[in-house]
Formats: C-alpha cells, structure tokens, sequence
C-alpha cells in the first residue's frame, strides 16, 4: 500500500521458482506526494516479469487509505486467504 522497492532490488533477479504462483497486491495513490505513483508503477514492472499472481490497483487518492482501497483490500485478503485454506485440504 503506497510503497516503494529500494533501486538495489529492483536490479537484482529474485528465485522466480520460490515465488510460483504467490498472490502479490499493490496499491498506490494517483497523487502520492509522499511515494509519488511512479515508485509504484515501478514496483508492477518489477513484479510483471515474475511467476507471481499480481494485483496491481491505483486510486485517486494521497499517500492515505481511502475507503475504496481498505474495501479492496479486505476482499483481496479474503480471496488468498481462502484460495490458500482450500488449497490445503483444510
């Protein structure tokens, strides 16, 4: 949520194969003058190249929680956190 990757990360190449298939959510605001959206659109390239199930949602908002993004979040946790239940057997 409104966050960045440090550059040194964003040049190194992570184990893709740890990384098969794990849900991954970003969320930025459009008018971040804290974290500008740039770090974050960033963070999705970075993301994009790897095995991972990214959500990748922009609001317009500040450097905050807005209703919208809490309301999308709880129902992206909800949604892995089933998925990662039922996988399970459990």
């Amino acid at each position: 949520m409104s966050g960045r990757f440090p550059s040194q990360m964003l040049g190194q190449t992570p184990v893709g194969e740890a990384l098969n298939g794990m849900p991954i959510l970003v969320i930025h605001g459009l008018y971040d003058s804290v974290l500008p959206v740039e770090q974050g659109r960033a963070a999705r390239r970075y993301l994009e190249a790897l095995p991972v199930e990214l959500t990748y949602c922009e609001y317009p908002m500040a450097h905050e929680v807005s209703a919208e993004s809490l309301r999308d979040v709880a129902a992206w946790l909800s949604k892995a956190l089933d998925a990662k239940c039922g996988s399970s057997g459990e």
